[in-house]
């Protein structure tokens, strides 16, 4: 289960040169903005979807019992190909309320994970033309990241697991990961008869995965509007039961 990414929007406008213009230009802005939170939602959701993938990821380690007070660490990799389908995304007039596609109808945008194509989008405020260039992707079809893990052992064959990822620059953001987990070994509980040779875990974790990308930045005679940087907070929670 995991909170939809969270947006925190950098919406630079002074208001007081607004005073003097008519509903049609407040409308003109809301409209400039519903297609800049619709578009972003486009384009960031396929890499919160990686930063999920890379959470759950390499938790258990060992499922054999710790002893109380048993402590292991490691360094560890995670490398992540990105699906032909998470790097691009359809975008058409009909879904924008502001802008529309210059000199065409149809075009395929790269999302936060795609390549560097870029397309104009236009639209007209206050009777002033807009143009915006559509954002870049990470232009990289694996993701990778290192990260730390320890693990301790505690009362009843339980361990405490705790994970954390140093924070990985990207080509158009960053990401880091952390969490911890709870790891229970089932087997200790079985007949003298079942074999010593069979173990059995469960574990339940957390992690909170910290998404941060360049987006848009929108000039017009206002000043700056738009969203700035896109920051997705996604939390991933964990069960699972593992045997060797």
């Amino acid at each position: 289960m995991r909170k939809v990414s969270q947006l925190i929007l950098f919406f630079l406008f002074f208001f007081g040169k607004v005073q003097a213009q008519n509903n049609q230009t407040l409308e003109e802005i809301g409209r400039l903005l519903n297609d800049a939170l619709f578009y972003s939602e486009k384009y960031i959701t396929p890499a919160t979807d990686v930063a999920v993938y890379q959470a759950s990821s390499g938790w258990m380690t060992s499922l054999k019992k710790k002893e109380l007070g048993e402590v292991t660490f490691g360094i560890h990799s995670n490398l992540f190909f990105v699906p032909k389908a998470d790097r691009t995304f359809k975008l058409n007039n009909a879904d924008l309320e502001f802008f529309e596609i210059q000199d065409q109808q149809t075009i395929t945008v790269p999302s936060a994970l795609g390549n560097n194509d870029k397309y104009v989008l236009i639209g007209q405020l206050d009777g002033s033309e807009v143009r915006l260039k559509t954002p870049e992707g990470l232009n990289e079809e694996t993701v990778f990241y290192p990260y730390v893990q320890g693990a301790v052992g505690l009362l009843f064959g339980t361990e405490l697991l705790v994970k954390f990822a140093p924070k990985t620059q990207l080509k158009k953001g960053n990401y880091q990961v952390y969490g911890a987990g709870l790891k229970w070994n089932l087997d200790q509980y079985f007949s003298p008869n079942f074999s010593k040779d069979i173990h059995v875990s469960t574990l339940i974790s957390y992690s909170k995965e910290n998404l941060n990308f360049d987006f848009i930045d929108i000039q017009s005679s206002f000043g700056s509007l738009g969203i700035n940087n896109l920051n997705s907070l996604v939390d991933t929670y964990q069960s699972q039961i593992s045997i060797s």
